[in-house]
């Protein structure tokens, strides 16, 4: 009887993988079959259209909050000059020894009181001076403008070589911002230098190497994906050892590979050396240029929106996260001049 109960039990199980497989084919065919469908495809396009919609109306938002931001550091500002003068006059009075403290009026401060209260407004100045604080006056465009030491990486890909004009023009207005800095370096976004016997280190910075670079860098090319990932790791594990206020320009349009920019976001937040005050020691700015959204004119290809969307959301991810800026350029043609 168990042999024969064993036996049942085989063909049962037979028959059950027989309708599986059945079941499965006929699910495969359905999948396959919604995949090809038009409408689909057209919902699939609509969505991503909504999604680039909606990252445009945050960056507007965002840099409105920006500008208001700016506006309360200005006022705080302001606050902190009048602190200043205020303790300053606490000082010149504690030390002249005229503060009258009748001891009949218990809410007037003693002079315990107004020396704590100066200690505190002068430690306080002090971190505060201490900071890397961001104004109108040292910032060019929403980018700040306090770094000693410049990194430009520069994606060395075909479209770019197709907006040269236009990345020319942007190359050579970022280094106007800045008219003398005590180092410069170019790598590429496979983390190659323009100089390689200075890898690791500086090229010095004047007039004559400036011209140089804006003429060399140009053929200095091959093509490659655009994907900053190995040339941004390489620049941040080599130059975030080094106790010098400097940051990194990002040049590029795109990102082409299918990794998760989540895991890159992580390893550059891994590998930032933090400064005394916890803050990261490079800042990272980002510039894109807008070919393949261009292109969407002549090629209706989402895949197109998604490489653009992407390097756009990397970008804005590790400038904020290194007070940092990105700026999304509208054309890939260079600007005409200005009146």
């Amino acid at each position: 009887m168990r042999t024969r109960r064993r036996q049942m039990n085989e063909a049962s199980i037979s028959f059950l993988d027989i309708i599986s497989c059945g079941f499965g084919a006929v699910v495969l065919l359905l999948v396959v079959a919604e995949l090809g469908d038009p409408v689909k495809r057209i919902e699939v396009e609509q969505a991503f259209m909504t999604s680039v919609k909606t990252l445009q109306e945050s960056l507007f938002k965002t840099r409105k909050e920006n500008e208001q931001l700016t506006k309360e550091l200005q006022s705080s500002q302001s606050e902190l000059k009048v602190v200043k003068l205020q303790t300053q006059k606490v000082q010149d009075q504690i030390g002249s020894k005229v503060i009258p403290v009748p001891e009949t009026d218990e809410s007037r401060p003693t002079v315990d009181d107004m020396k704590l209260m100066a200690k505190f407004y002068q430690e306080e100045k002090e971190r505060l001076e201490g900071d890397r604080i961001v104004t109108a006056d040292n910032q060019v465009g929403g980018i700040p403008l306090d770094s000693e030491y410049i990194i430009f990486l520069i994606d060395s890909s075909g479209s770019m070589k197709q907006m040269k004009a236009a990345v020319d023009q942007q190359f050579r207005a970022i280094l106007d911002t800045y008219p003398r800095v005590k180092g410069l370096q170019v790598v590429n976004n496979k983390g190659q230098y323009l100089y390689p016997e200075t890898a690791g280190g500086w090229v010095e910075d004047t007039e004559a190497r400036r011209k140089e670079i804006l003429a060399k860098y140009v053929l200095w090319s091959s093509d490659i994906q655009s994907d900053p990932t190995d040339g941004l790791v390489a620049a941040v594990q080599t130059y975030s050892r080094q106790e010098k206020e400097l940051c990194i320009f990002v040049l590029g349009d795109d990102y082409q590979t299918f990794a998760d920019i989540g895991r890159l976001i992580e390893a550059i937040d891994a590998l930032q050396k933090k400064s005394s005050n916890s803050k990261p020691k490079i800042r990272i700015h980002g510039m894109g240029f807008p070919w393949l959204l261009k292109q969407m004119e002549n090629f209706s290809d989402v895949r197109l929106y998604e490489q653009a969307v992407k390097y756009a959301a990397l970008m804005r991810n590790l400038s904020a996260r290194s007070n940092g800026a990105f700026i999304g350029l509208n054309s890939i043609e260079p600007e005409g001049p200005r009146r």
